[in-house]
């Protein structure tokens, strides 16, 4: 999406339908054969990652992020992106 603007980024982001995961099936295993939900692309691709969550206010401008690393699978067509929050990893996000 070279050149897009904010404002058409922000109104697809928004038009995104949720998909219901399983997250007991591995994410590696989804990857294989399975097409993108959103473009019905099968060119997708795991990829190992870091991701900082920040909580949100101004209570929270000093809270450290809340760091984890999952899997992402990324369509590598339209590059709609999934991944699972572990539950270890949602703990921190509970807690806020």
């Amino acid at each position: 999406m070279r050149g897009a603007s904010r404002h058409s980024l922000l109104s697809n982001l928004t038009s995104l339908k949720p998909i219901k995961m399983d997250s007991s099936e591995p994410i590696e295993q989804r990857e294989s054969g399975v097409s993108c939900p959103s473009c019905g692309s099968i060119n997708r691709k795991t990829f190992a990652a870091e991701v900082d969550i920040h909580f949100s206010g101004l209570s929270n401008v000093n809270k450290r992020p809340a760091v984890m690393h999952p899997v992402l699978l990324v369509c590598l067509h339209c590059g709609r992106t999934e991944f699972v929050i572990s539950e270890e990893d949602l703990d921190p996000l509970r807690a806020e």
